[in-house]
């Protein structure tokens, strides 16, 4: 049996509608929609992730060491 077993990553969704930068290798920038509040990162602004660890562009998710983010698909109010 495995000693360390993989701890699933949580999915953050991030807005499309307003600027966002993903570059393999380099730190994100996204306006994240339903992260879990911490001192460092809330839903109301632009945060800067870990290092981009893997990249989809066709439909926008990437991965960091510690999250995986995919697109918001809804409706702003």
């Amino acid at each position: 049996m495995d000693k360390y077993p993989m701890k699933p990553k949580p999915i953050v969704h991030y807005r499309t509608d307003v600027d966002f930068y993903v570059k393999m290798g380099q730190g994100a920038v996204v306006h994240p929609v339903d992260h879990p509040n911490s001192a460092r990162v809330s839903n109301t602004k632009h945060v800067v992730t870990s290092q981009v660890i893997a990249f989809n562009p066709i439909e926008g998710g990437f991965e960091t060491a510690n999250t995986i983010y995919r697109p918001f698909k809804g409706e702003f109010k």
